[in-house]
């Protein structure tokens, strides 16, 4: 999920245990539902000892998935899933160990070069993740190590789907949320009270600084009005709150590294975003995907996955003669 030097906020979210993709609160049809299924019926049509390799894997959301249908169909899989990012979802993912070790997990991956020879394995998936590398060079890369008779399935975010139209919504909100401007409210607040108790500040100052930061909590829970069910604007106000209140037992520095953190957290949350909304796939984007792995010898096919009114996801899938 692009440049290696650009992994890193992706690399923080695996390491939270996610296993969906920046998808919006409104997809319903998550790992237990309608994508669930979808994939089941995908893995249902493969052969006892398939080899699959789930591109841009992330923590394993497909991946997963395919270990999952093999112990209910009742035979194995040999799973690799692979990602730019360095991931380790045996140390963070809370699911079945057993599914977890069903699949081997690699880092550093490309999946626009993959390093694999050709007509290597058996299928080749991906879910929310292929499109943030480019879709139609890692297509490409697919179809390569794709054998003949093989079967590739991508679920790809949409433009106009509900997560993209999630993403975009909640990115319009950046330029309201002030987080540069709260967690630095907050650190000139803790470091006033510091100041104070070591017999360097004055309680004048510390008095200031504090009521200062308790002004842009009460600006920001202000904007819940506007705005009931964002979540990220009323995570933010949690965390800081419950940073400013930890004073009373924590160190002041243990406080400021976790004041680093959060401000860290939020700006790889809005790249996270920013990339969901670049990387989602217009009809023409998945025609040109399609066509270029028809040249490479993919019989690929697409349809819109729908989830009653709403727009989940572009599917491709594909047999390569």
């Amino acid at each position: 999920m692009g440049d290696k030097e650009n992994s890193w906020f992706w690399r923080d979210y695996w390491q939270q245990g996610q296993l969906a993709c920046c998808l919006s609160d409104d997809l319903r049809a998550g790992y237990d539902g309608l994508l669930a299924e979808t994939w089941a019926d995908f893995f249902a049509r493969l052969t006892d000892r398939a080899s699959i390799l789930d591109v841009c894997t992330g923590n394993g959301g497909a991946a997963l998935l395919a270990a999952k249908a093999a112990r209910n169909l009742g035979c194995s899989f040999d799973i690799l899933g692979v990602d730019l990012a360095l991931i380790d979802p045996a140390a963070h993912v809370k699911i079945d160990p057993d599914l977890i070790r069903a699949v081997r997990f690699e880092g550093g991956v490309d999946a626009a070069a993959l390093p694999f020879e050709d007509g290597r394995f058996d299928a080749v998936t991906s879910q929310f993740g292929i499109e943030y590398a480019g879709l139609d060079h890692p297509a490409l890369e697919a179809a390569r190590v794709l054998k003949n008779g093989g079967r590739l399935r991508f679920v790809v975010h949409a433009t106009k789907g509900i997560a993209e139209e999630g993403a975009r919504h909640e990115l319009t909100l950046v330029p309201t949320l002030g987080s540069a401007r709260l967690h630095e409210a907050l650190r000139r607040a803790l470091k006033a009270v510091d100041s104070l108790n070591r017999g360097q500040g004055t309680r004048s100052e510390a008095e200031s600084a504090v009521e200062q930061f308790i002004g842009e909590i009460e600006e920001l829970d202000s904007k819940l009005k506007d705005h009931p069910n964002q979540a990220t604007i009323l995570t933010l106000g949690r965390r800081l709150l419950r940073l400013f209140e930890a004073m009373e037992t924590a160190a002041i520095p243990d406080i400021l590294r976790e004041v680093d953190a959060s401000e860290r957290s939020v700006e790889a949350h809005l790249l996270r975003l920013e990339a969901l909304a670049g990387a989602a796939s217009t009809e023409e984007d998945i025609t040109c995907a399609v066509g270029a792995m028809r040249v490479a010898g993919v019989d690929a096919r697409y349809h819109a996955l729908m989830d009653g009114p709403d727009m989940l996801a572009w599917v491709i899938e594909g047999l390569k003669r």
